[in-house]
């Protein structure tokens, strides 16, 4: 489901940031940061927030995404629109791709009521291992 997030067919709480890429530098509109605040995260789910990024040559464009975020049979979806997304998942280790295949990762490890960064390259030919230790998001501007 486009701006939306379902798992398993109940919605889910996810939540769309429209902000400009600053890996890259920004073209155009405002820079937004992402919320580092666990404030509002259901209880017994944790938060990914992260950039997409830095865009696909020459000017470092991404597109709006879908991205799929799973573990086990559990799909939860999410929109990111200007290279920025944002979900609250269950605890758990997670994998994420793009709708288009251009952005994918593994090992995304959520830790029930923290915020942890998961940034993902656009594109990509392969799947990012994100089994280290959580990062926290990259800072806004």
């Amino acid at each position: 489901m486009v701006g939306g997030v379902r798992e398993r067919g109940f919605p889910m709480r996810g939540v769309v940031v429209g902000a400009c890429l600053l890996a890259a530098g920004c073209s155009s509109g405002p820079k937004t940061s992402l919320s580092l605040n666990p404030h509002g995260i259901p209880p017994g789910q944790g938060r990914v927030a992260g950039r997409v990024g830095p865009g696909a040559p020459p000017n470092g464009t991404v597109p709006t995404l879908v991205l799929t975020f799973r573990t086990g049979s559990v799909k939860v979806s999410v929109t990111a629109a200007h290279g920025v997304y944002q979900v609250d998942l269950a605890p758990g280790i997670w994998s994420v791709r793009s709708d288009d295949g251009m952005a994918c990762a593994t090992g995304i490890r959520v830790t029930a009521g923290a915020v942890q960064g998961g940034d993902l390259i656009y594109p990509t030919a392969s799947c990012q291992d994100l089994s280290g230790p959580p990062n926290p998001p990259s800072p806004g501007g």
